[in-house]
């Protein structure tokens, strides 16, 4: 385990504290000389992975100790503190007259946030530059372009021009060459928002005005990209729900939102960067482990049904007649008040009469616009809206509820939960069927540990009983089982599987120290997931005896030797002290 590439994967802050917790246990490992920290030479991120990987790639080309580090980062995560930061320069006027450029929203709020909080000042240069001081070679930190659907990479440029380096971007949108010293300008936190701005949470970060700063001006950064779209891109008529005109006035523009929707787990940086390792003559990773917070775990999906109310019986279009006969009734009114001297609630007589006149301006405007737009729109949902929405002002209102919550309820779904979980299988399958990748790959998921996976474990090893099989997923060193788990682990790890993909611990999860729970799910998650590659790593050494011959670029044969051999008895140990108290490392980094 010498060259270590490490992913961290989405998950908000959730992830951040699970991959913070892995590091702190790599960090704690050592074999020969070194920490496993030490070995990692590449480290790739999306989203909440990207805060733990660029705090922490930011934290020792600056010289700052790993305690230090993993500090900042537990006090960073506390609470409420980045989104109260957030909101807070999102109100205040005179920062936004400082940045006249970016866009006035929530992410961009974040990123003013994330560059006070974690990273005050620091470009992209102080990783192009200090990189050589470290055991760090390149990290990725992954968002996706909307040009091409792609994702699109903010990659490190080591120093030494013998180290491979992947370009800042992606095939058709990258940084030219020769603008290291533009793109060397870019905020770490402006890349840390443009991976985790996930859809429907925050707007798409724009390219080039929201990466714009005093040092760096949109003029700059357009200039220096290389930009085209692939080409079966639809430009002269391309399928715009809300079509601007005005984005194209800089054919170089372009949105980023977070890199979880290409590629949740950041495992295509990584065997890009393997790929580029191999080509250079260079030892390929012989270790890529992944932290990754998402799983395969689902619920089904539950339609909604229609709610059979009083008020879902009625039409838009009778609701509006009804509203009208209480507009006719306005001057009955009047004579009552001028004449008998009623007293009647002022507002229950306008608001029908002012709900009215605007339901009969709506009325005459969607008139003209449907006589008008269906002939003039390009859009078929345009034709399609205006000329049949009268049918759907007749249905009633629980109908209409129920087709529209239906609707949003399938699209968040179909994005948060199906589509993520295709990519992060395609991703898993593209590594496991590939002989070079599939004995040296390292999952450490959050719920490895879990209630919900014992419980499958368990069903699964009693259907094998059944059928007079052996158990299933159990690992044995010299004959004695092992990485039997205690409840104490199975209740902190279910604990953390639970943790919402938030970016921020609330007084609730504070109260349950889910932030605790977190991070050390990462640690002991790491040491049994470890413990058992390794029993798997001395089981293929001893059955074919030539893997003790390093093999030039071959990682798939290991060698077990004695280092290993100590390691794996280290993290033994370790583990008994896991069961016996699964926070035991977290509490010794308060000491």
């Amino acid at each position: 385990m010498k060259n270590i590439a490490l992913a961290m994967s989405g998950g908000g802050f959730r992830a951040a504290a699970f991959s913070l917790g892995a590091i702190a246990y790599l960090n704690q490992l050592k074999s020969g000389d070194t920490s496993l920290l030490e070995r990692v030479k590449f480290i790739g991120s999306t989203s909440g992975g990207s805060i733990a990987n660029l705090a922490y790639a930011a934290g020792i080309c600056s010289g700052t100790s790993f305690h230090e580090i993993y500090h900042l980062l537990l006090e960073t995560l506390e609470g409420e503190r980045v989104i109260t930061k957030a909101f807070e320069l999102l109100d205040n006027d005179g920062i936004w007259k400082n940045h006249p450029e970016k866009s006035r929203n929530l992410i961009n709020a974040f990123s003013m946030a994330y560059n006070e909080l974690i990273f005050p000042g620091q470009h992209l240069d102080i990783l192009n530059s200090e990189l050589k001081s470290t055991h760090i070679e390149e990290i990725c930190v992954n968002s996706t372009e909307l040009a091409n659907g792609l994702s699109f990479r903010f990659q490190s440029q080591h120093p030494d021009e013998s180290i491979s380096k992947g370009k800042i971007g992606n095939s058709y949108i990258h940084f030219k060459t020769g603008t290291s010293e533009i793109f060397g300008k870019v905020r770490l936190s402006d890349m840390l928002a443009a991976s985790s701005c996930f859809p429907g949470g925050f707007e798409p970060m724009l390219f080039p005005e929201d990466f714009t700063h005093a040092q760096l001006d949109a003029k700059t950064l357009t200039g220096a990209i290389n930009y085209r779209e692939n080409p079966f891109s639809t430009r002269d008529n391309p399928e715009d729900l809300f079509k601007d005109k005005d984005f194209k006035s800089n054919p170089k523009r372009f949105g980023l939102l977070d890199g979880g929707i290409a590629d949740n787990q950041a495992t295509d940086s990584i065997l890009l960067a393997n790929q580029r390792r191999v080509e250079n003559k260079r030892e390929p990773f012989d270790m890529i482990l992944i932290c990754d917070v998402t799983s395969y775990l689902m619920d089904a999906f539950t339609l909604p049904m229609q709610k059979k109310t009083f008020l879902n019986n009625f039409s838009v279009r009778f609701i509006q007649r009804f509203l009208f006969l209480l507009a006719g009734l306005f001057p009955i009114t009047i004579l009552g008040l001028v004449f008998y001297g009623w007293k009647p609630n002022l507002t229950l007589v306008l608001l029908p009469l002012l709900a009215a006149f605007s339901i009969n301006l709506y009325s005459r405007f969607q008139a003209k616009a449907a006589k008008e737009n269906v002939h003039q729109t390009k859009s078929t949902w345009g034709i399609i809206f205006f000329r049949y929405v009268k049918y759907f002002l007749k249905l009633r209102l629980g109908l209409i509820s129920q087709m529209i919550e239906a609707r949003l309820k399938s699209v968040f779904m179909i994005t948060s939960d199906v589509y993520l979980r295709q990519i992060r299988a395609h991703y898993y399958s593209k590594l496991f069927s590939d002989d070079k990748f599939r004995n040296i790959v390292v999952t450490n998921a959050i719920y490895d540990l879990s209630l919900v996976k014992q419980n499958a474990r368990n069903r699964e090893e009693h259907s094998e009983k059944e059928n007079g099989n052996t158990l299933a997923g159990r690992e044995s060193l010299s004959g004695k089982t092992v990485l039997e788990s205690s409840n104490k682990i199975i209740q902190v790890a279910e604990k953390a599987r639970l943790v919402a993909t938030t970016l921020w611990f609330d007084e609730h999860s504070r109260g349950n120290d889910e932030k605790a729970a977190v991070v050390a799910t990462g640690q002991f998650t790491l040491c049994y997931n470890l413990i058992k590659h390794l029993i798997k790593v001395r089981e293929r050494a001893l059955l074919v005896p030539s893997v003790t011959e390093p093999v030039q670029n071959d990682s798939s044969k290991q060698v077990f030797d004695q280092d290993t051999t100590l390691l794996l008895e280290m993290l033994l140990k370790d583990w008994e002290r896991f069961n016996e108290d699964p926070f035991w490392l977290y509490k010794q980094s308060f000491k």
